[in-house]
């Protein structure tokens, strides 16, 4: 069987969910035993790309026998006009698209997988535009696609409540994966300019992520630790730094900007705990991504952060006061009890592999 992979996201930059999940699971698929020919589309040569490490240069130039790359050079409308004229002209017998958005021509059979419903259950981090331009591309997909990978069972269920016309048969939940192949290589701790014991937050800074609920939180804890906050900054970033001089805690506060993966690694070996606040997530790759280094996880209680951290994570309650710092203090008061989460988080770390996502993911392919 031919299968096309729409690869754009894995050579896009700075690399965040979406793009991160295309390219783990890019590697992961070169490294199966299979008789399956893979043509992987791209939007930009991997080989010329300044961004690229050297390392994954040498991923992209040596590439199994079965796996060949096609450029297609496009600054705009890569998906509906550059890959869709691939798909009219010279199609695939199945085409994997990692993200939302299928091409306006398919092949005869297509995979697709839809990471969350953000932009649902929290509007106004998005631009109206964007709101509708994934809603429409999303409920294409849903009717389109051949099957449908949800990447948790929470995520699932939000499709089917926003578009309830899909057809369940369809969908399959695959979990991220989280890949440790480099900690071994990572080494001492991330320059901060001090050396309190920090609570760390990774991801973009925009409203749902609800970082106005930690730093409101944060003036709590700021007497026992300081709290890092990294990852994409936003006009929200501004706003969240005022409110930090307002609660006289932004002296306790670092703010870094996108991290690469040894910064990451690093920054979470080191934490005292991970803290997730969000009101909506797809899944959260840096709860396994923490649990793999030990690192003790405090998430937002909802259904999704449930699912993904089960019993090996704190949970806080995002509308009660102080709740954040009650579970922190239960970390430090509770040695045992937090031996016991840290212990059942790496558990579930090793059994996240990225192999095993792809090993699903290509049956799902196979049998679409």
């Amino acid at each position: 069987m031919l299968i096309g992979i729409d690869g754009s996201r894995a050579v896009k930059f700075p690399r965040t969910g979406t793009e991160k999940y295309s390219f783990e699971l890019i590697k992961a698929f070169t490294k199966l035993v299979t008789k399956h020919q893979f043509v992987i589309y791209l939007s930009k040569d991997p080989l010329v790309e300044n961004n690229l490490a050297g390392n994954e240069k040498i991923f992209w130039r040596d590439l199994p026998s079965n796996f060949k790359i096609k450029v297609i050079e496009r600054r705009r409308l890569w998906t509906l006009i550059g890959l869709s004229n691939e798909m009219r002209n010279k199609p695939p017998e199945v085409l994997f698209v990692p993200a939302h958005v299928l091409p306006v021509f398919l092949p005869p059979k297509s995979v697709v997988t839809l990471h969350g419903t953000e932009y649902r259950e929290c509007p106004a981090s998005y631009r109206f535009r964007e709101r509708l331009y994934l809603n429409y591309t999303t409920r294409r997909s849903l009717k389109k696609a051949s099957k449908i990978i949800c990447v948790s069972e929470t995520a699932k269920k939000n499709f089917l409540k926003y578009y309830p016309r899909t057809d369940a048969n369809k969908i399959v939940v695959i979990r991220h994966g989280v890949n440790t192949e480099s900690l071994d290589k990572i080494s001492g701790r991330y320059q901060l300019p001090f050396s309190e014991p920090y609570l760390l937050f990774i991801g973009t800074q925009v409203p749902r992520k609800n970082l106005r609920y930690l730093i409101e939180e944060f003036q709590y804890l700021a007497k026992d630790f300081k709290l890092v906050i990294a990852g994409k900054k936003t006009t929200h970033t501004d706003k969240l730094k005022e409110l930090g001089r307002k609660l006289k805690i932004e002296k306790d506060v670092y703010w870094l900007d996108y991290l690469g993966e040894s910064e990451k690694w690093q920054l979470l070996k080191s934490a005292k705990a991970l803290i997730e606040p969000s009101k909506a997530a797809g899944f959260g790759m840096t709860i396994y991504e923490a649990m793999a280094v030990k690192t003790p996880v405090c998430l937002a209680e909802n259904d999704l952060f449930r699912e993904v951290g089960k019993d090996a994570a704190y949970y806080f309650d995002t509308e009660k006061p102080g709740d954040l710092a009650s579970r922190i203090n239960e970390m430090e008061t509770n040695q045992k009890r937090l031996q016991e989460k840290i212990d059942q988080g790496f558990t579930l770390a090793q059994n996240a592999s990225w192999h095993k996502v792809a090993l699903s993911t290509l049956d799902s392919i196979i049998r679409c």
